[in-house]
């Protein structure tokens, strides 16, 4: 839930620019910390909260049951709010109502600070709420919501603060954009990409039967071994699931140089012998049910196989810095012992060997379902 969340505020709001714009506004430093996440059925009461609920002009869905969501504040905390934008010392009360008027100002306090915050984003207010009851979770419970709730500190006083966000809409969040910045963000976290010598696209019948001993030819090696056990030509720096990675080139002295090109492994509809190949496996004999049906048009579909010869760990940081040209230190020198790697799972460790001049990969052990860990 929680991920959803992140993915939802991230596409959303901002919460650093939020803090900034509303210490501007209320002339008074404002944090947010993390408190807890909820749902809708074990929701937490705010004691006399007043709630705003908000959507963007420009929704991601075009539903405004889907795009809203809900901010639920203590009347205290908008009280506080109000009274530092009007620049006049808070009250001294006891536990402030909520009144229409306390939160139609709230409100507006909102909706400035997120179009502060966001430039180019426009937020409308749909409802406004005063002293919602404790036991009434309408809104949550219709929009199958969840929520996360906020300690809110706006000078020395500190205040609860919640968000509610229909599950729905956090299902269409998209995942955050990956940066230079954000890897440079994880500072000295270790990272590791395999190096791809070959890749190439096969199916489930052409590999599933592959046993101790027997031979895989690759259609096409980037690099390829010599007589001394080194390597040369174009490797492909690529993350275990993804179908695409980065060329670089190693020399005779084995260094690993980054070329910065783009390699894609391609779409492996238009793979002919694929498609030869569904036509022919789909059609089951007359003692075949519907899971023998299944079980072959399974056996057609297209997985990219990879053969992997090494790998290179950098800190995140030295990831993000690399460039064109530079070189990639790697932990020991690339061998003759590959790991075969098919739909982004290990299952093969294999020696290289020359089959009538081509250079082939023998499986010399098979990983059990449960031993994925790969060791080099």
């Amino acid at each position: 839930m929680l991920r959803g969340i992140r993915r939802w505020a991230l596409a959303t709001l901002t919460p650093a620019r939020i803090e900034t714009a509303l210490t501007e506004m209320v002339g008074a430093p404002v944090r947010a910390r993390l408190r807890r996440t909820e749902s809708s059925s074990r929701r937490r009461p705010l004691s006399g909260a007043l709630a705003v609920t908000l959507s963007p002009a420009f929704g991601m869905s075009g539903s405004d049951d889907v795009d809203a969501f809900r901010v639920e504040v203590e009347a205290a905390l908008a009280v506080a709010c109000v009274a530092g934008a009007l620049r006049r010392p808070v009250p001294l009360m006891g536990e402030p109502r909520s009144t229409p008027w306390l939160a139609g100002a709230f409100a507006a306090i909102v909706v400035a600070a997120l179009r502060r915050a966001h430039a180019g984003m426009v937020f409308r207010v749909t409802r406004v709420e005063t002293a919602v009851p404790e036991g009434d979770d309408t809104w949550w419970s219709e929009r199958d919501a969840a929520g996360v709730t906020w300690t809110v500190i706006v000078g020395d006083d500190a205040f609860l603060a919640r968000i509610a966000i229909p599950r729905a809409r956090m299902a269409i969040a998209p995942d955050p954009p990956w940066t230079s910045g954000a890897l440079r963000s994880l500072g000295a976290v270790p990272l590791t990409l395999p190096l791809v010598a070959a890749a190439w696209h096969a199916t489930p019948t052409d590999i599933g039967a592959l046993r101790s001993g027997d031979v895989l030819i690759p259609e096409a090696w980037s690099a390829t071994p010599s007589s001394d056990g080194t390597w040369t030509g174009e490797l492909t720096l690529a993350a275990p699931l993804a179908s695409h990675g980065v060329r670089a080139r190693i020399g005779a002295d084995g260094a690993v140089v980054l070329g910065g090109e783009l390699e894609a492994w391609g779409d492996s509809s238009h793979d002919s012998r694929g498609e030869e190949r569904a036509e022919t496996m789909i059609e089951p004999d007359d003692t075949d049910d519907e899971t023998s049906v299944l079980i072959a048009g399974i056996g057609a579909v297209p997985v990219v196989v990879r053969v992997e010869v090494g790998e290179a760990t950098l800190a995140a940081r030295d990831w993000a810095a690399l460039d064109r040209g530079d070189v990639i230190p790697l932990g020991r020198r690339l061998g003759d012992r590959v790991l075969l790697r098919i739909g982004g799972v290990p299952v093969a460790r294999g020696e290289l060997v020359d089959i009538e001049g081509e250079v082939g990969v023998r499986i010399a052990e098979r990983f059990a379902d449960d031993d994925r860990t790969v060791r080099r």
